[in-house]
């Protein structure tokens, strides 16, 4: 689920700087005809693509993401006893000096 909510997150990221950039592109090339140039924006695909390319990212992440690995999956093994290796101080003696 992670991966479809990164992959729309970059989607959407992707759309919106690519139409930012070619906004600041159209405006650098005819800078001196704006109403030709943005006088008959097609808003219905501007929308599409906004709205259509983070879906469509969620939506293959969703897709090709797999499963989780085990070892994530799985709970740890709890231990009926201590390990052998877990020893307490109460157990140790001290040695006398000698």
């Amino acid at each position: 689920m992670i991966t479809a909510a990164t992959a729309a997150a970059l989607g959407l990221l992707g759309a919106v700087l690519g139409m930012a950039g070619a906004v600041i592109a159209g405006l650098a090339w005819a800078r001196s005809s704006l109403s030709v140039m943005f006088g008959d924006v097609p808003l219905a695909d501007v929308l599409i693509l906004l709205v259509g390319l983070p879906l469509i990212a969620a939506a293959s992440g969703w897709l090709f993401a797999g499963r989780e690995p085990s070892a994530v999956a799985r709970q740890p093994i709890d231990y009926a006893c201590r390990p052998p290796y877990a020893v307490s101080l109460s157990s140790r003696t001290a040695a006398s000096p000698g």
